[in-house]
């Protein structure tokens, strides 16, 4: 869609009685996703960060769009996937691709978010909360982290047993040195990071990877491990089992392998 297309359709929008403000906020997305060559990723990318109803009036609008201009790009959009109901599920990281991003070349900073994201499960607007004073150490020297009520998404306290790495990161609060800017566009942050380490923004099944993979990564990381559901279910701090598997018991094509070898061995 070129600039020249979207004045013209713009002014048709006026023509047919829209407002100014309705006409001016129709321009300025047209001009954000019907300009660039795969408006399907950059809706996707725009879902990780906003609420359902805003990428529904998101679409209306690009498929609206597309229909008067016979846009098929535009018409054909498709709704984003969801996790919750509220944003896009995020893309999947493997073991070895957690280890290069850790492994790149990053600021101590970004490293420190992205190693505790990984390693704790712990959602990104929940790691700023963290506190020196919740990091306990037993009598054996195992630290874990005590998370109070109000410092979590489903307002209960919990206990995250932590990793000597991931204790001293936490401690040292490295990850303090992300400034407001890289805190506010976490998602860019994420993405400089990714191209960096020389990883892909989408993952093989085409969702966009985000800080929340890291989440992700941890909870498929505990489960194929081989720890039992109940245990998996409190690492991550959901209300049932049935969350913790229906969104992290990922079965790759190598498991399929492995079981079809076990039953016809």
């Amino acid at each position: 869609m070129t600039p020249s297309e979207i004045t013209r359709y713009c002014a048709s929008l006026e023509g047919l009685g829209r407002s100014g403000k309705y006409v001016a906020q129709v321009e300025r997305l047209l001009h954000r996703f019907a300009t660039v060559p795969d408006p399907q990723r950059a809706v996707n990318i725009y879902a990780q960060r906003h609420a359902d109803a805003s990428v529904r009036q998101l679409l209306t609008i690009l498929r609206t769009a597309g229909r008067a201009l016979g846009l098929e790009l535009l018409r054909d959009l498709k709704t984003p996937a969801r996790r919750t109901g509220r944003v896009a599920e995020p893309g999947t990281l493997t073991r070895a691709e957690v280890d290069q991003l850790l492994a790149a070349d990053l600021s101590p900073a970004r490293r420190a978010c992205w190693l505790i994201l990984a390693r704790t499960g712990l959602r990104p607007a929940e790691l700023w909360r963290v506190q020196p004073g919740w990091i306990t150490t037993d009598r054996n020297g195992r630290a874990s982290l005590r998370l109070p009520a109000g410092a979590t998404k489903a307002r209960s306290a919990a206990v995250l047993p932590l990793d000597p790495e991931t204790a001293e990161a936490l401690r040292s609060r490295a990850y303090e040195g992300l400034g407001k800017r890289e805190r506010q566009r976490l998602a860019d942050t994420f993405r400089e990071d990714l191209e960096s380490a020389g990883l892909e923004l989408v993952d093989e099944a085409g969702r966009v990877r985000t800080a929340y993979s890291l989440r992700g990564y941890f909870g498929s990381a505990v489960l194929a491990a081989g720890v039992p559901v109940h245990v998996a279910q409190r690492l991550m701090r959901h209300a049932n089992p049935e969350t913790t598997l229906r969104w992290y018991a990922r079965a790759t094509e190598g498991d399929l392998a492995e079981a079809l070898d076990g039953v016809f061995a």
